[in-house]
């Protein structure tokens, strides 16, 4: 399995652990050991970076989206979006 990459799926999901590190009184996140005991059916909010289209160029746009937890595959989560992001149509 892979994560997805700008190079070959136009979208990424962004670092949140980062994030907090840079930002931690603006940025929240769980903690560790709450973010590794998700279970299916479980929901987590991620941030998606997707290449848009905007009056025709190409832009990084990041969204927050909510993904219900569907599979786990060893140490990493697959999931369904649970909403339509923004910038596709």
């Amino acid at each position: 399995m892979r994560l997805a990459s700008f190079d070959k799926d136009y979208w990424e999901l962004r670092n949140g652990e980062k994030c907090h590190q840079e930002s931690p009184e603006s940025f929240w996140i769980p903690d560790l050991e709450k973010r590794n005991s998700l279970r299916r059916g479980d929901a987590a909010k991620l941030i998606f970076d997707i290449e848009c289209d905007e009056d025709g160029k190409v832009i990084i746009q990041g969204e927050r989206i909510f993904v219900i937890v569907s599979e786990i595959v060893g140490d990493m989560y697959m999931g369904i979006l649970d909403s339509q992001p923004s910038c596709i149509e």
